[in-house]
């Protein structure tokens, strides 16, 4: 078996979201050597479970707020969840996204409100196109633009390109 395919089974089998922050994400953030991984996710999070920060050319700090979600993200038919259930996931989505553009991050380095520049929705599974429509469409313009999606195969291959140890 290839690199690819064993990090994209380890990552299918992680047990909850809990893990995919934890062992996953924030490891990954920090050897892509992103600025201050924080781990914000709880009651207080205001949509955030990940923030981190990059430098732009002029060294101005754009921070990136981090949705982190197992499994499959679709609209369609599925054998698993309701119409209901997946309406909610989408909703939830949705909330915690235009949480994290709305509500200001307490930053850990600056000791400031720092507001969030990009929004990720990151999942081990797959996003079909219909719920990145959803959520997309959800946000008001311009800020449907630093929205990103990063689904399962993307996740494994910046596993594999940053971390070739996973």
């Amino acid at each position: 078996m290839d690199d690819f395919t064993i990090i994209k089974i380890k990552l299918s089998q992680l047990p909850d979201e809990k893990a995919l922050r934890e062992r996953v994400l924030v490891p990954l953030f920090q050897k892509m050597k992103f600025g201050d991984v924080t781990l914000t996710h709880g009651s207080a999070e205001d949509g955030k479970d990940i923030v981190f920060y990059s430098e732009d050319d002029t060294k101005e700090r754009l921070y990136t707020a981090i949705v982190a979600k197992t499994g499959n993200i679709s609209g369609g038919a599925s054998k698993k969840a309701s119409h209901k259930e997946r309406t909610h996931l989408l909703d939830n989505i949705l909330t915690q996204v235009r949480q994290a553009f709305s509500i200001p991050y307490n930053a850990v380095a600056t000791k400031r409100k720092e507001r969030i520049s990009r929004v990720w929705v990151v999942t081990n599974g797959t996003i079909k196109p219909a719920p990145r429509r959803h959520i997309a469409e959800g946000l008001d313009a311009p800020l449907n633009v630093y929205l990103k999606f990063i689904e399962g195969n993307q996740l494994a291959e910046l596993i594999q390109k940053y971390w070739p140890k996973f």
